[in-house]
């Protein structure tokens, strides 16, 4: 009787063939999770950012005594938004060249918008509303009344 020295052909085909399927089920899983860590991260970041913009123009609106059509270089529209505030200044919210501009006595101010999201304003006679808009998902509305409590 001869003793066996190493493995046939079959029986390697067989291993390459299981370590190729399981190389391809783990790249999968790694490309999935991927994409799953950064949806998460887009999405935390996306919400982060509401809140800052959301605090800040709450406080402004809220402060609110009435909106104007015009303000030296600023006409209000769906995309600018021009407030007298309670203490007599005045803020105006202007989306301009991707950017979302808050200027004041105090200066501009930045407030990003991440992705493409596009700002509009909904003037009425009583509530305020900054709806954010990033196709196709719908519109994330933000609702405030002028003068409310904080």
């Amino acid at each position: 009787m001869t003793t066996r020295r190493g493995f046939t052909l079959l029986e390697m085909l067989c291993v390459f063939v299981a370590l190729a399927a399981a190389m391809t089920i783990s790249i999968l899983l790694l490309t999935s999770l991927l994409r799953a860590g950064q949806m998460a991260r887009t999405t935390g970041e996306t919400l982060t950012w509401r809140a800052i913009l959301s605090e800040r123009f709450r406080e402004d609106v809220h402060a609110t005594v009435k909106t104007h059509e015009h303000w030296k270089q600023f006409d209000s529209s769906p995309t600018c938004v021009i407030l007298e505030l309670a203490d007599g200044s005045t803020v105006v919210y202007d989306f301009h060249d991707k950017l979302l501009l808050r200027h004041s006595a105090t200066g501009k101010q930045v407030l990003r918008l991440p992705g493409a999201q596009i700002p509009e304003f909904i003037v009425e006679p009583g509530p305020i509303t900054l709806r954010l808009s990033q196709p196709p998902r719908p519109p994330y509305d933000m609702t405030i009344a002028r003068g409310a409590p904080k």
